[in-house]
């Protein structure tokens, strides 16, 4: 496992958690580590290949020893594993100097410079490449995720309809659909075809208690203290870029929930069927942080990877 050497997390007959040491991706600023789960069975099973999830906002995924609380997400799939259910491998990308700029595909504030497609580009085109070399990968369109919250939620979405040939399996938790004005409505209204039509999965939620509260509550994952592992990150970087040629407008003023809402109503104006190609699931209880956005994910996994089915 050349790219993960160092072991974070094991317990016996659990996943195992690694991390490399920090990366650079090619177009965005700074480096950050990667971290990769492993199903609790992967080593035991050597004929066997794993689905894979690319999970935006690595450094919230895993415990957190103060707030805010990450998202279990090891605690979660080893619950799947004993329940006899699917179980991804994920590799948890970690934001770098500026998150605003890496995870957006538009600007978010002006004077930034979206980086959101380079960050794209280099999932499929050489991290992806890379670990099916050295991982027991099932390599099929159909057992690839992405996914994330907030704006990790918007990139991932984003990435559902832009790489449509490659991921088909989307999970955007409470998306933050404001970016460049709800530059997002019109790019999937837009959307003339999707390569993933017939096996896509695509999990949206929302809390009604999200608010205003949405992009105070995105500077949460600036915090990368963790009970699991203890990687030094650069801060966000306040200033904007000095490239000035790309500004989006007035700030856009909306309710997270209404904006969810929409979207759902576009999807189904383009003929997608609630609880065939995509689910929609509104907490009346949720808000806008990791604690809300992991006691959602059983949910989003059962959908996506067919529990019902």
């Amino acid at each position: 496992m050349e790219l993960f050497e160092t072991l974070l997390y094991e317990h016996s007959g659990e996943g195992k958690v690694f991390s490399t040491d920090p990366v650079e991706i090619p177009g965005i600023e700074g480096e950050r580590p990667l971290t990769l789960y492993l199903p609790p069975d992967y080593e035991i099973n050597p004929e066997r290949d794993y689905p894979i999830a690319y999970l935006f906002d690595g450094q919230n995924l895993y415990d957190r020893s103060e707030w805010p609380v990450g998202w279990n997400l090891h605690h979660i799939l080893d619950q799947r594993a004993a329940e006899g259910l699917e179980v991804p491998i994920v590799v948890g990308i970690h934001h770098g100097a500026n998150r605003d700029e890496e995870l957006c595909p538009w600007p978010a504030e002006k004077g930034q410079i979206p980086r959101g497609d380079d960050l794209l580009d280099w999932i499929v085109n050489e991290l992806h490449f890379d670990l099916t070399e050295q991982l027991r990968i099932d390599d099929r369109p159909e057992a690839r995720m992405v996914g994330g919250s907030s704006l990790g939620g918007l990139l991932a979405l984003y990435a559902g309809f832009r790489n449509s040939e490659f991921f088909g399996m989307v999970m955007a938790m409470s998306p933050s659909l404001w970016v460049g004005e709800g530059a997002i409505y019109d790019y999937i209204a837009e959307a003339a075809f999707l390569d993933n039509l017939d096996f896509l999965r695509l999990y949206i939620d929302c809390g009604a208690l999200e608010g205003d509260d949405e992009r105070m509550s995105d500077d949460l994952a600036e915090d990368d203290d963790s009970e699991i592992y203890h990687l030094e990150q650069s801060s966000i970087a306040d200033e904007g870029s000095e490239d000035e040629e790309t500004e989006p407008g007035e700030d856009w003023e909306s309710d997270p929930l209404e904006d969810a809402e929409y979207l759902v109503e576009i999807l189904e104006a383009k003929g997608f069927e609630e609880g065939v190609q995509f689910q929609w699931i509104c907490d009346p209880e949720g808000e806008h942080n990791e604690l809300h956005w992991g006691k959602r994910l059983p949910l989003a996994f059962a959908y996506l990877f067919g529990d019902e089915d």
